[in-house]
C-alpha cells in the first residue's frame, strides 16, 4: 500500500495556531517587519522567524492561514482549499510572487477534498520551487493523486495511463530525493501493479480470441463460457458487456432450451 506524508507541514501549521493564541495581532506585524533580519536579538524576533516559517505567507485581510489550518484540521478541506486559494489570489493581487509553500497546503487541501484537478495545479505550482525537497514532496504527492485518479479509470486503458503518469511522479521524486523511502516503495508498488495490467489485457485479448475463434466454429455456448469467465473482472465486464450479451442472444437462438412441464 502507498503511503501519504502531509503530516510534516501540519505539524508546523499546528505551532503556527499556537503562536498565534500567545502573541497580540499589533506585536506580531511589528517583529516580522523590524527584526527579521536579526531573528536571534531576542525572544521576540525568534518567535518572528518561526511564525513566518509556520504561516507560509504573510496575514492578508482577504483571507486567513490560521482559519484555512483550522478548516483543514477539522475535515473541512474544500473550505481550507477555499482560502489557500484566497491567500494566493491576495499575492497576486498585490503584484508578489506565490509561495510554493502555500500551493502545497492548497494542493493538500485540494486532494483531501478528492478535488484532483485542483491538486494537480497547485502540487505542479511547487514545481518551480527553489527548495529542492519541497520539490521532492511535490514530486511524490503528484504520483499519488495520478495513482487515485487510475482507481477512478472505467477502463484498463485509462488506469494504466493515470498509474504509467504516476510512475513518472515517483521517478521524479525520487531523483530529486534518493533517501525517500515512500517514494522509493509507491513506484516499485505501481510498477509492478501497471505489469499486472499488461498481463491481464494480454490474457483478455487472448480470451476473446478464443471466443471469436468459437464464434466462427459456431460453437457459441463454447463462446458464452468463455466471455462469462472474463467477465467476472469488473474492469473487462465493461468492455465486454455489449460483445457477451449478443453471444448469449446468438447461442439461445441456435440452441433452445426445452420447454418444461
Amino acid at each position: 500500500r502507498y503511503h501519504e506524508r502531509y503530516h510534516w507541514p501540519l505539524g508546523a501549521a499546528i505551532l503556527l495556531l499556537f503562536v498565534e493564541m500567545l502573541m497580540p495581532e499589533r506585536k506580531r506585524a511589528k517583529t516580522r517587519t523590524s527584526n527579521i533580519q536579526h531573528p536571534t536579538s531576542n525572544v521576540q524576533a525568534t518567535t518572528a522567524v518561526a511564525l513566518l516559517i509556520c504561516v507560509m505567507v504573510p496575514r492578508v485581510a482577504a483571507a486567513s492561514p490560521a482559519k484555512a489550518l483550522k478548516d483543514f484540521n477539522r475535515g473541512n478541506f474544500t473550505n481550507a482549499l477555499t482560502e489557500y486559494e484566497r491567500l494566493l489570489a491576495e499575492q497576486t493581487r498585490q503584484q508578489k510572487p506565490e509561495d510554493p509553500r502555500l500551493q502545497f497546503n492548497a494542493g493538500d487541501a485540494a486532494y483531501r477534498a478528492t478535488n484532483y484537478d485542483a491538486a494537480i495545479q497547485h502540487f505542479s505550482a511547487v514545481l518551480a520551487a527553489q527548495d529542492i525537497r519541497l520539490q521532492a514532496k511535490a514530486y511524490y504527492n503528484l504520483g499519488n493523486v495520478h495513482f487515485r485518479l487510475g482507481e477512478k479509470a472505467d477502463d484498463l486503458d485509462k488506469l494504466q495511463e493515470a498509474w504509467e503518469e504516476a510512475i513518472k511522479q515517483y521517478d521524479h521524486a525520487v531523483a530529486l530525493d534518493k533517501t525517500d523511502e515512500d517514494a522509493k516503495f509507491n513506484l516499485a508498488f505501481v510498477k509492478n501493479a501497471v505489469e499486472q495490467i499488461k498481463q491481464f489485457k494480454e490474457a483478455m485479448r487472448r480470451a476473446k480470441s478464443e471466443a471469436d475463434s468459437a464464434v466462427r466454429r459456431r460453437s457459441y455456448h463454447r463462446a458464452v463460457e468463455i466471455m462469462d469467465a472474463l467477465m467476472q473482472n469488473k474492469i473487462a465486464a465493461k468492455q465486454f458487456q455489449e460483445f457477451t450479451k449478443k453471444l448469449k442472444d446468438i447461442d439461445a437462438i441456435a440452441n433452445p432450451q426445452p420447454a418444461t412441464k
